[in-house]
């Protein structure tokens, strides 16, 4: 892969006033590094709770809450009401990311990099998921929409242009895989999966290729659970209420929410074996392996995937470049908009002059080649314009668009 050049100040400017709407994006959140992951499971909870107090703050809000973050990127916000919002529903002091360090900081999430398990492809799904449930809600906005499309094109361009996603082991795989070393396989083992949700259905997946006797899946919604039962045929849904009826010689648990006492329970009473990667954890004992203990098992070919960071970090640069380049376009839109409306105005003028001069079959002919000349004449000064768009200059393009403005409104 080609290495990126550095970009100069000027490249990267925020000062013209289409692209300055990039500092309006702020990021107010916290993640794994500053926060034990109990706190972050139980504050990422809170999710609407904080579009509720949020959204009256700002132009815009998405947030982003998984078990390893909860990140605000806010348009526009009333910054320190926000924090203090933030710090109130949470109990967390957040840190504080403005403009284009908030997007690349996104850009990175987004291509697995920020991420405990580094390369994971879970997050890329989570950061489309999370702004598809503000679109959906209408918390987002124009600005947070093309933010979020550039940092899931960079997340997808990191897997397919760099080796940072493979041989990923994340958690719900590693919980698998300790409990066929504990037990020495899976075969014909009777297992029980608590939660259907995403981390569920790769546990339901992984332990499906093990050949086992019964994969037993719980969930608070049966309908849920049963939407995992096409995945092998020794799947079977069952209800919370029956999960005490059978004998399992390994139960994963991850639920993003204590099923309650009596259910954990029966549980802990008929499994040999519990893994479980909630968080925060909802069992413990001695027969019990939890996220804590398979850190081991995540951070097998880590080193390897760092090496790719250099690389996904050209990426982020580039498509961080991308951004600011369509948003400094859009300030030439509008003079090329003035210039064809001037084009059309001069081939109106020039069709009336013309007018019962030939003959009415070549008028047609005539007008197109009139309307040909013109739009070959105007395009070097339209790639122009892009150009002066692209690098920032803003006072040839206003020049322009004011003489053709003019030009037009000429008595």
């Amino acid at each position: 892969m080609n290495a990126v050049q550095p970009e100069t100040s000027s490249q990267y400017s925020l000062n013209d006033e289409n692209t300055v709407i990039l500092n309006n994006v702020k990021l107010i959140g916290a993640d794994y590094k500053t926060v034990d992951l109990e706190s972050l499971g139980l504050a990422s909870r809170r999710r609407d709770e904080l579009y509720s107090a949020l959204y009256p703050l700002s132009d815009g809000v998405v947030v982003l809450a998984t078990c390893n973050r909860l990140e605000v990127y806010m348009d526009n916000p009333s910054l320190t009401e926000a924090v203090e919002e933030y710090g109130r529903i949470t109990g967390i002091k957040p840190r504080i990311l403005e403009g284009l360090d908030a997007i690349k900081h996104l850009f990175r999430v987004a291509s697995g990099i920020e991420s405990k398990v580094i390369g994971e492809n879970e997050i890329l799904g989570q950061v489309r998921e999370a702004w598809g449930y503000a679109r959906e809600r209408n918390y987002t906005s124009r600005t947070l929409d093309l933010v979020f499309m550039h940092a899931i094109k960079t997340g997808r361009r990191a897997r397919e242009e760099t080796g940072v996603s493979e041989g990923v082991i994340g958690y719900p795989k590693a919980a698998v895989i300790a409990a066929t070393r504990r037990l020495g396989g899976l075969e014909g083992r009777e297992i029980l999966v608590l939660g259907a949700g995403k981390a569920g259905r790769i546990i339901v997946e992984e332990a499906c290729r093990h050949d086992p006797s019964r994969i037993y899946v719980a969930n608070r919604s049966l309908a849920k659970a049963f939407s995992v039962s096409g995945i092998c045929s020794v799947v079977k849904p069952i209800s919370m209420s029956e999960i005490g009826g059978y004998r399992y010689d390994v139960a994963f648990i991850a639920v993003s929410d204590s099923p309650g006492r009596w259910v954990l329970d029966s549980l802990v009473r008929q499994s040999a074996l519990i893994v479980d990667i909630s968080t925060p954890p909802v069992v413990n004992g001695e027969n019990v392996i939890d996220y804590h203990q398979l850190d081991h098992i995540v951070n097998e070919g880590m080193e390897n995937r760092r090496k790719w960071i250099p690389s996904v970090e050209e990426l982020v640069e580039e498509e961080a470049l991308k951004l600011v380049k369509k948003l400094r376009a859009r300030s030439s839109d509008n003079t090329i908009l003035t210039l064809n409306m001037a084009i059309e105005s001069i081939l109106r003028e020039e069709m009336v002059w013309i007018n019962g001069k030939i003959p009415s079959e070549y008028k047609k002919q005539v007008e197109l080649a009139i309307k040909a000349s013109l739009k070959k004449l105007a395009h070097p000064l339209i790639q122009s314009l892009r150009q002066f768009a692209e690098a920032g200059l803003d006072e040839p393009i206003i020049v322009i668009q004011e003489n053709y403005w003019k030009s037009l409104n000429r008595e």
